[in-house]
């Protein structure tokens, strides 16, 4: 998001409310996903410890 969206100065706060804001809905117009790095299994085997059981 920073990259595409709040990596620059905003002179005000409701200029960056609106960046914001609009930054999920140019993505999903665009029908953009998202590529999972961290899978189920790598969060099983690294927080599998601090799961209560």
């Amino acid at each position: 998001m920073e990259q595409q969206c709040t990596g620059r100065r905003l002179a005000t706060a409701a200029l960056v409310a609106a960046e914001v804001a609009a930054w999920p809905h140019r993505r999903n117009v665009e029908k953009r996903g998202i590529n999972w790095k961290f899978t189920c299994e790598k969060a099983d085997q690294k927080l599998g410890r601090l799961y209560v059981t």
